[in-house]
């Protein structure tokens, strides 16, 4: 696949998501838990954890492909962060949340993914359809489709039909650029549009079919119903009062997804039997008032539908939910909804079957209504957005709270084996020094200038000591309290032993003997004063 229409979207991971990673493959290796090896990925034939947390920790070049599998990892396992803050610190799950990247991880590639789509809307609008593929249903033949597109303003010049679908050709292949062929499917509509980029571009004015008025269903189930609406009405006698604040709160325990599964919509509230459809979002209304929902519908509650044979929707909640795991309580939430004919909520908007649907390539999903409607949920969705925000900074918050900590007992580890290192180098530096030092006494103690008993003196490198014991040593020896008779000073020998005495300190203190002679006169000063 080419990555030219990529060449504007940096797919480095930044250095937040690589830190993540390096600390989920660290984990990994002091707790055995967590992604799987390359080996062990081969052997499943799946994708190599480790291997992907290893690019994230490099900060290499992420393929398109991974970043999709990465948005679909966080959307599908959103619970790994919340078992890590009340299980298991280091539990297998949140070491595979930050493998991926963390929290970090998940907005980077939802952001990166919405630039690829981007890049994917222009570079479709810089082409036209070639093919329109239409599949076969009972209720569309050859003539229905044909029928539908000239309705459409579409042009063909040779229809193929194959196994389970009709191939209306509108312009040759050959005239389009072999590499360019891309294809849209139409959401729920059973129509592929086939895209390619003609190889004379000043032919593009010729023909352009928009995808955006073809509709090839005859009736299709509302993608938009309402739910719930605040106010007050009985139930088994009883007196039930919803608010907007409960709607509210049921929009946010929705998007949080507490009660941690999808939201069913059964059939006349038999929460065991078949799904009529899957409850995808929840908004309010401008006002407050109402709680719609955007459904994705089954084949059979579309069939339900359309057959009439169901006409209003009922919800199931509760105004005080506990998780049964956490013992947490989140007020007012809902479970589902049920299709029946007769609701306890009345004043509601029916489930109407609508004719037109306009399909947009540029957005996720299908639009309806007219533009007031669209401001309306747009405004909506601007108002929880900033609630949506704030939860997240409080999330990254704690997150990074918890990092912190980790990383404190890391660095807090780290210096406690640096300080034993130091101090494991510190002994070995004394004990060569006093090695080097007992040597160069031993050198000293052959050539006759030091005796034993300065030994230690000359380790501390006490010098003051040194000489008074070597002093002391020179007069125990002459057997009394004076100079020994060989180097004791007179007028006669003065200058011969003067010279010597300097020869020696000038050897021993490592000095110049100028500099040794004038320390021993100074030493002998009455001694000078008699030769002199």
């Amino acid at each position: 696949m080419s990555l030219e229409k990529y060449k504007n979207i940096n797919f480095v991971p930044p250095i937040t998501v690589s830190k993540n990673a390096d600390l989920g493959l660290r984990l990994r290796k002091k707790t055995g838990k967590g992604g799987l090896t390359t080996k062990e990925a081969g052997d499943l034939k799946i994708g190599s954890g480790v291997a992907r947390a290893t690019s994230l920790k490099n900060r290499s070049k992420i393929s398109p492909e991974v970043i999709k599998k990465m948005v679909n990892f966080f959307n599908r396992h959103e619970t790994y962060k919340k078992n890590h803050i009340k299980k298991e610190p280091y539990s297998a799950s949140y070491i595979s949340w930050l493998l991926w990247g963390g929290d970090s991880g998940q907005v980077w590639a939802n952001k990166v993914l919405r630039q690829i789509k981007k890049a994917d809307e222009k570079k479709l609008s810089e082409k036209i359809i070639q093919t329109i593929i239409v599949k076969k249903t009972p209720n569309m033949t050859l003539e229905k489709a044909k029928q539908k597109l000239k309705e459409s303003g579409g042009v063909f010049y040779k229809v193929d039909e194959k196994k389970g679908s009709y191939y209306f050709r509108q312009k040759n292949p050959d005239l389009f650029d072999k590499d360019s062929f891309s294809s849209f499917e139409i959401p729920g509509r059973g129509v592929i549009l086939i895209y390619a980029s003609l190889k004379r571009k000043d032919k593009m004015s010729e023909f352009r079919t928009s995808p955006f008025v073809i509709n090839f269903s005859e009736k299709a189930a509302p993608e938009k119903i309402q739910i719930l609406r605040a106010g007050k009405f009985f139930h088994d006698g009883q007196e039930i009062e919803v608010s907007e604040k409960d709607l509210l709160n049921m929009v946010k325990n929705f998007s949080e997804k507490v009660r941690g599964i999808d939201l069913m919509i059964d059939f006349s509230h038999n929460s065991e039997g078949e799904a009529a459809g899957w409850i995808k979002e929840l908004v309010l209304s401008e006002d407050k008032k109402e709680l719609w929902a955007n459904v994705e519908w089954t084949p059979t509650g579309k069939s339900r539908l359309d057959n009439k044979a169901f006409k209003y929707i009922s919800a199931d909640f509760s105004f005080a939910y506990k998780d049964n795991e956490t013992l947490k309580n989140y007020g007012p939430t809902l479970f589902g909804a049920g299709l029946t004919n007769r609701p306890v909520v009345k004043s509601m908007e029916p489930i109407v079957l609508s004719e037109e649907r306009i399909i947009n390539p540029n957005k996720d999903n299908l639009m309806y209504g007219d533009a007031k409607e669209l401001e309306e949920e747009k405004k909506m969705q601007e108002e929880l957005s900033l609630e949506d925000a704030m939860r997240m900074i409080k999330d990254l918050k704690d997150d990074l709270l918890k990092k912190d900590e980790e990383l404190i007992s890391m660095r807090k580890e780290l210096e406690e084996k640096m300080l034993e290192e130091e101090k494991k180098l510190s002994e070995m530096k004394k004990e060569k020094a006093l090695m080097e030092k007992n040597q160069a006494f031993d050198k000293k103690l052959s050539e006759g200038v030091v005796v034993e008993a300065q030994r230690q003196s000359f380790i501390d490198s006490d010098m003051e000591k040194f000489l008074s014991l070597q002093t002391e040593i020179k007069l125990s020896e002459s057997g009394n309290n004076v100079v020994p008779k060989e180097t004791k000073l007179t007028k006669e020998n003065f200058e011969d032993k003067i010279i010597e005495l300097a020869e020696k300190r000038a050897k021993d203190e490592n000095i110049s003997l100028d500099l040794a002679i004038s320390s021993e006169l100074k030493k002998h000063s009455e001694e000078s004063k008699l030769y002199l």
